[in-house]
């Protein structure tokens, strides 16, 4: 089956449609920076059997692949779950993010239990997202190779959406909707400079970024977001996706626990 996307064409096997939970699309296109030269990045979760998921020789993992500039992630429920309930915000975004295919029924349930169960990992993910991002613009291979503005651009957007999640409880990954919520002129300012390809950097970023982070330090320290995840409510979401009965979650759980794996951020999509 071939889902089609601006001049994008992904394709996926029809009869394995009923195995996906959702398939997003991530990256410039999602982030609002897109140019002639981008990708397009497409994130979707698969549902493993019961069989796959209760067997102590199943390791599903994460997997890339890059064909016809379509870079494209496939994730594990199991893992996708895991590193939600943790608080990672990329995660968090593609659930929300636009979809080329989904299982509506499963996604609004589980866009209710995350919205219902915000954490103050996520805010944290943003705060050291950013940092890593501070790092690449001291690292002169990674500059040359992404260059300033865009990862001035992902700074901005990183910080923003933990400044939205704090203060709105919303979930913003755009950046040019971000800077509009929160008026940030200079942010914007960047970003048309981007896009028309204008290499100006804006006077005062820096000072601004450092302003934002300042605010997203000081959300962390009030938040009222509840500092632990809840697990509990992720175990039962997935047992439900799988049909598996609650006197088999101890062994469900553990394989949710073995299954899992760190996934570093893509950050510069």
């Amino acid at each position: 089956m071939d889902f089609n996307y601006n001049n994008f064409t992904w394709t996926y096997d029809s009869k394995y449609l009923h195995k996906l939970l959702f398939v997003a699309v991530s990256g410039s296109h999602s982030y609002g920076w897109v140019t002639k030269d981008s990708d397009l990045d497409v994130r979707y979760v698969w549902i493993p059997t019961i069989e796959q998921a209760l067997s102590l020789r199943y390791r599903g993992k994460i997997m890339h692949n890059i064909y016809n500039n379509i870079d494209s992630t496939s994730i594990p429920l199991a893992h996708y779950l895991k590193l939600l309930m943790k608080g990672n915000g990329n995660f968090l975004e593609n659930l929300f993010q636009h979809k080329l295919y989904e299982n509506e029924e499963l996604v609004k349930k589980l866009q209710g239990i995350v919205k219902g169960n915000l954490h103050i990992g996520y805010l944290h993910h943003y705060l050291g997202y950013y940092y890593s991002l501070q790092k690449d613009m001291n690292i002169p291979s990674r500059k040359k190779r992404y260059g300033t503005q865009k990862l001035l651009l992902n700074m901005y957007r990183v910080l923003q959406a933990g400044m939205i999640l704090a203060e709105f409880h919303s979930i913003e990954y755009n950046v040019k909707e971000q800077a509009n919520l929160l008026g940030n002129l200079i942010c914007l300012e960047l970003l048309d400079n981007y896009l028309s390809n204008n290499k100006i950097i804006p006077k005062s970023v820096f000072e601004d970024l450092e302003a934002l982070e300042i605010g997203l330090k000081a959300y962390i320290d009030k938040s009222k977001f509840t500092k632990l995840s809840p697990s509990v409510v992720y175990d039962r979401y997935y047992r439900s996706v799988l049909g598996v009965k609650d006197n088999m979650k101890d062994t469900v759980k553990q394989d949710i626990e073995v299954e899992t794996c760190e996934c570093s951020d893509e950050v510069h999509n």
